[in-house]
């Protein structure tokens, strides 16, 4: 019998979107499920693997904004459920200088959510990747998922 490739192998897992998510990322084998923190995770071999990753998205500036502020309280109790969370991600689909030339009127100052990042950053461990656009970012969304199992499943160097 044929052993399977390395290609192969990787491309078992599947991305599980938070049944929430208004705009999900499409990919293939992927399905939609409620999910108690995070946008995405992924499970292999029916094993679901939210306790080890997890990916927050966001999709627009307002939203950077909104978790810095208003509904600060809300984001907090969200990172609190992550913690323990090995890798988890927020990912973003426009620019860091998005904060500053996108600013919603009205809202607080971009001095504010940088503070904000920079915090939850250090305080959650939560590394945040400024992807540009929506195709970037759900492009990073699969690639930090096919790398976990490469090498945190699989055990791949």
């Amino acid at each position: 019998m044929r052993k399977p490739s390395q290609k192969s192998l990787i491309e078992r897992f599947r991305i599980i979107v938070d049944s929430r998510e208004q705009t999900p990322y499409r990919y293939p084998r992927s399905y939609v499920r409620g999910l108690p923190y995070g946008d995405y995770t992924v499970e292999y071999d029916e094993r679901l693997y939210l306790d080890k990753i997890v990916i927050e998205r966001k999709s627009n500036v307002s939203e950077l904004f909104a978790f810095s502020g208003s509904q600060r309280d809300r984001f907090v109790r969200e990172l609190e459920k992550m913690k323990d969370v090995k890798y988890k991600y927020l990912v973003f689909e426009f620019e860091l200088l998005d904060i500053v030339n996108k600013q919603p009127p009205g809202l607080l100052d971009p001095k504010i959510v940088y503070s904000t990042l920079c915090s939850f950053a250090i305080k959650y461990n939560i590394p945040f990747l400024f992807c540009g656009n929506r195709v970037n970012a759900r492009a990073m969304t699969y690639k930090l998922f096919e790398f976990f199992v490469k090498y945190e499943i699989l055990g791949i160097k």
